[in-house]
């Protein structure tokens, strides 16, 4: 009963049902065993964050207090007892106390990463801590230490990914933004960093020389535009440039134009999304000068999924030739029909790449096992053509849908990170591969992040379902032009600016495909 009556207690309390939430939480406390440290530090907690909400907040700061005391050596008690103080300091004025205590719950969650973030646990974890990097977000914003709120919003959605990415051992920088302009200088780039919440949302502008900070809407009022953009677009196929589209000119004057001044024309734009903006491909948003068009016309542009994970400068891996593994046009599979063009697909992708250094399973041989037993560290660019299933509930569930065969058809996102890869491009042509999930920890999470942590650097993924057809050209044209020694954000763009300019100008067709890199200078 009292752990069921702390976590009702929990959920009371966050939806503002406060009284119930403190009758739950005083009878748990009464027959608790007083000898389990984690039970009574739970719901010593849940009693400072009622009193917080009731803005009794001396006696918050002591039931947090007690909390720390009690929970001392568990760390999931611990950064929660010191984010919680920390908010209560920020709300009294006191913001020096709030940063120490923040800073302290940081500490505890970077030390204990690795043990809290079970490959099954990571995702609820992360969504978790997002209130506290709200909270100390907007308290260092408040106090004018730009660069440190840069570094917090930055851990909050590279947690998982450096893990991996970076090794186990990997440090991040207290210098963040000295080291990204330095990746800036580099990658002749600008950086696009986006933070929204409930209160301020902001844009950082960080180029070589230059960190500007932009206030945006709040989250909601950003996300509801995205979501009327991409119904336009995706839902209905409509080319919002045919009616100059209200929402997509407020999107580019909400998120692009105050940063026009750094972005001059062919810009290399890294975005680093947040929240609802990691479902929209900045590319189709609609400039107004000199006449109204897409802003993929103007810049090149790629998505890093943080700021700490980018490895600025360095060239294609050492020793690595040129080669391709290809799994495509599968045998249908329950729930999934043949894609009639995946055939034409797989043999416009191949004849890009040396005959002797590709690999192609297609049809029945396009299996699991197959992906695995082919050794794909072997290769410098693996390319799947076929359908693809997102699972919104649990992201690292998604799946590629390949031939069925006795263990399964679906290669799993948790499967593949457990792969090694030395890829320099894993390119994913089916249906959702980025995944539809958004947590503002972490973003996006699907197939994207599977290959990050498998060991790629550059993947090729899609935002919504796509149309095989018009996707077998845009591989086509996106490849022959890597071939020609094209940086991959410059060919996938000129292969968009192709179709567009050949009479596919609906952003449904061409938008759907986006580069996102851990390289912020491109090959």
């Amino acid at each position: 009963f009292v752990s069921s009556a702390s976590s009702l207690a929990q959920a009371l309390e966050s939806t503002g049902a406060l009284d119930e939430a403190e009758r739950y939480n005083q009878q748990a406390l009464q027959i608790c065993d007083r000898q389990n440290k984690e039970q009574l530090a739970e719901l010593t907690l849940n009693r400072a964050a009622i009193a917080e909400d009731r803005m009794r907040y001396e006696e918050a700061i002591s039931a947090y207090g007690e909390a720390i005391d009690i929970g001392n050596g568990i760390p999931s008690l611990l950064w929660e007892a010191n984010a919680g103080l920390g908010s209560v300091y920020a709300k009294t004025g006191n913001l020096a106390a709030a940063s120490t205590h923040f800073e302290q719950a940081l500490r505890v969650i970077e030390q204990n990463r690795a043990d809290q973030l079970k490959r099954d646990y990571e995702i609820t974890f992360l969504s978790t801590l997002i209130r506290f990097y709200r909270k100390y977000v907007s308290v260092l914003m408040s106090q004018g230490q730009v660069e440190r709120a840069i570094e917090v919003a930055d851990s909050s959605r590279a947690s998982v990914l450096t893990e991996s990415v970076n090794g186990p051992g990997a440090v991040r920088s207290k210098l963040l933004v000295a080291d990204v302009q330095r990746t800036a200088k580099r990658g002749n780039s600008v950086f696009l960093f986006y933070w929204l919440a409930p209160a301020r949302s902001y844009l950082w502008v960080l180029t070589p020389g230059v960190v500007k900070t932009i206030e945006l809407p709040d989250e909601r009022a950003i996300s509801q535009d995205v979501a009327s953009y991409l119904s336009l677009l995706v839902n209905e196929k409509r080319d919002p440039l045919a009616t100059a589209n209200a929402v997509g000119r407020r999107l580019y004057r909400t998120l692009i134009e105050p940063a026009e001044a750094w972005l001059p024309p062919g810009t290399h734009v890294v975005i680093v999304p947040d929240g609802a903006l990691h479902n929209l491909n900045f590319e189709m948003l609609l400039a107004d000068k000199p006449q109204p068009h897409y802003w993929i016309q103007d810049v090149v542009v790629s998505i890093a999924p943080s700021l700490s994970i980018l490895r600025g400068g360095i060239a294609a891996r050492a020793g690595l030739q040129q080669s391709l593994l290809l799994l495509g046009n599968p045998e249908p599979a329950p729930g999934y029909p043949r894609l009639p063009q995946a055939s034409l697909e797989v043999e416009d992708v191949k004849h890009h790449f040396p005959a002797a250094r590709t690999t192609v399973y297609q049809g029945a041989a396009a299996t699991v096992s197959r992906y695995r037993d082919a050794e794909p560290n072997r290769f410098s660019s693996i390319h799947f053509a076929a359908h693809g299933e997102a699972n919104q509930q649990s992201p690292l569930d998604s799946a590629i849908i390949l031939s069925p065969q006795a263990n399964g058809f679906r290669l799993y996102a948790r499967d593949v990170i457990d792969i090694p890869l030395n890829a320099d491009l894993v390119t994913i042509s089916a249906c959702r591969g980025a995944g539809t999930r958004l947590l503002s920890g972490e973003g996006l999470v699907g197939f994207a992040w599977a290959f990050f942590q498998a060991g790629a650097r550059n993947v090729v993924t899609s935002l919504w379902d796509v149309n095989d057809r018009t996707t077998a050209e845009l591989m086509d044209n996106f490849y022959g032009r890597v071939q020609a020694g094209e940086p991959y954000a410059n060919a996938l763009r000129d292969a968009k600016l192709a179709m567009l300019e050949s009479g596919n100008r609906k952003p449904y067709f061409w938008a759907p495909f986006q580069l996102y890199t851990r390289v912020a200078a491109q090959r």
